[in-house]
């Protein structure tokens, strides 16, 4: 994993696709996309491995229904 593929995500892109993995972690690659997700983290790299990507970026997708806002 590099420094530079975690400065390419754009988060906004994957707003649509992790509904779908809420309490999971996932492997994002360079082109913003899930390639692979699973229970634990090493699930997901495998995954992507499995996939063909070896340069991800794991994401532990939290509740999403719910909303944060920090008090200061």
């Amino acid at each position: 994993m590099t420094i530079q593929i975690a400065n390419s995500i754009d988060l906004a892109k994957l707003g649509e696709q992790i509904k779908q993995y809420e309490r999971e972690w996932i492997a994002v690659s360079s082109k913003s996309t899930v390639v692979g997700h699973g229970k634990t983290y090493r699930l997901a790299l495998d995954a992507a491995k499995n996939s063909g990507y070896n340069d991800v970026v794991l994401f532990k997708v939290p509740l999403l229904d719910y909303s944060f806002a920090p008090v200061m």
